[in-house]
């Protein structure tokens, strides 16, 4: 802390960022409560940084930055005593008013749709409830209420987004090892007495409000993505993902979105957020939804006619108005106990569409008379892929499970002929 202090002066530094100043507001008063003196150097700090964040609020961000501006405020508000500080906990109380209604979804997803930022704002809430209790105040009790009452749905959305190896899946910018692991948030809410969602037994769950259908039986869980991008107007951690899914059999990952290692505007950044790094079809040669940057997205696709029958899932979105080609993608997956068929179609006028699935790196491939074998190194399982109405190429690739890691994978590229492709699974 000393030396934080001592090599970032004033406003000079990327340490005097609001988002990092929420971060470290945080984390240097939970060392306080947790039993440990501060000096007055330290305190008087804290109080500086508050300030400047107070006048620095991150509205331009929005999404998961503002939320954690606003958990800054709470806790330096009740925590500094000073002329300012009730205007922070008022500041920030406002903030989370108004920010619990808008962020976080019916369905319970935060509104960038991914699941570690999810994760980070699940973490904040069980923070600021943990803060409340420990400070009581009858200004706090209605938004202590608020936040507990979006935990439950938040933690029931978050356990229907992860893996059976109880990590979270990788759509949008999402890295293990940034938010808290899910089970100790679980562990964190039960600390809390806040354990009061049911884990469901639905084999097909459906997040109308996120745009998420996930399969889930004995054998595999299914996740697909049949939403938008993200939020409108906060779209940055997004990825042109339409149509895209996730696949675990027998407790262990077997197809993967290619994930996020690295932020900033280089070239792997941009990759890692475009449509041939997930398990979709890109047509033309473009994305789904105009990436550029590293955290913009220009023109955008919309789901439609989304629908559940029966063992099928079906979804489509029309290409952006402004390409040469105007087309349609429709997928179907059909699941039964003992495989999942993927139909893809294609209308309108392209000249290309390949079809990307990415593999977990404990994933080998063999190519047999157009059958593809595939053996888990770490379970010894075998499965079989059959292609109908395309062209196999079985190629290179990588995966990005952390930030920094970079870790080799194979894909599949299915070149579609005639704008049709039926992949199946068997197990």
């Amino acid at each position: 802390m000393h030396d934080w202090i001592k090599n970032n002066i004033f406003s000079e530094s990327p340490g005097w960022d609001s988002y990092p100043i929420s971060i470290r507001i945080v984390n240097w008063i939970k060392f306080s409560l947790n039993g440990n003196n501060l000096s007055e150097e330290v305190i008087d700090s804290i109080g500086s940084q508050a300030y400047y964040l107070s006048k620095n609020i991150e509205y331009h961000l929005y999404g998961n930055h503002l939320l954690r501006n606003a958990k800054a405020l709470c806790f330096a508000g009740i925590f500094i005593n000073s002329k300012y500080s009730k205007e922070w906990l008022k500041n920030g109380l406002a903030i989370l008013d108004q920010e619990i209604d808008e962020q976080i979804l019916k369905d319970g997803a935060h509104i960038e749709l991914s699941p570690m930022y999810h994760s980070n704002c699940l973490e904040d809430f069980l923070d600021l409830i943990n803060l409340f209790r420990a400070y009581e105040s009858s200004e706090l009790k209605s938004i202590e209420k608020k936040l507990e009452q979006s935990v439950i749905i938040m933690m029931n959305w978050l356990d229907k987004m992860c893996h059976p190896d109880g990590e979270i899946s990788f759509f949008n910018d999402s890295a293990i090892g940034i938010a808290l692991k899910p089970s100790l948030i679980n562990q964190y809410s039960k600390q809390l007495s806040i354990n009061q969602f049911i884990k469901e037994k639905n084999e097909v769950t459906c997040f109308n409000d996120s745009g998420y259908i996930i399969v889930n039986n004995n054998q595999y869980k299914l996740i697909c993505d049949v939403g938008e991008i993200g939020c409108k107007y906060v779209a940055g951690h997004g990825h042109a993902d339409i149509l895209s899914f996730e696949l675990s059999v027998s407790n262990k990952r077997l197809i993967v979105n290619s994930g996020t290692s690295i932020y900033g505007n280089s070239e792997l950044r941009i990759n890692q957020r475009k449509t041939k790094s997930h398990n979709t079809i890109e047509i033309n040669g473009k994305d789904s939804s105009e990436i550029w940057n590293g955290f913009r997205v220009g023109r955008r696709v919309s789901p439609f006619d989304i629908e559940i029958k029966g063992n099928t899932i079906k979804a489509s979105y029309k290409s952006y108005k402004r390409l040469l080609n105007y087309h349609t993608h429709t997928r179907e997956w059909k699941t039964s106990i003992d495989k999942i068929e993927i139909f893809d179609k294609i209308e309108g006028n392209f000249f290309s569409a390949n079809s990307y699935f990415h593999f977990h790196p404990d994933i080998t491939i063999t190519l047999e008379n157009n059958i593809l074998r595939l053996f888990d190194k770490a379970t010894s399982c075998d499965f079989k892929l059959f292609v109908e109405g395309a062209v196999i190429n079985v190629e290179d690739s990588f995966w990005y499970p952390e930030f920094g890691a970079k870790i080799p994978n194979k894909k599949i590229m299915l070149d579609l002929i005639d704008g049709y492709s039926k992949l199946t699974i068997g197990f």
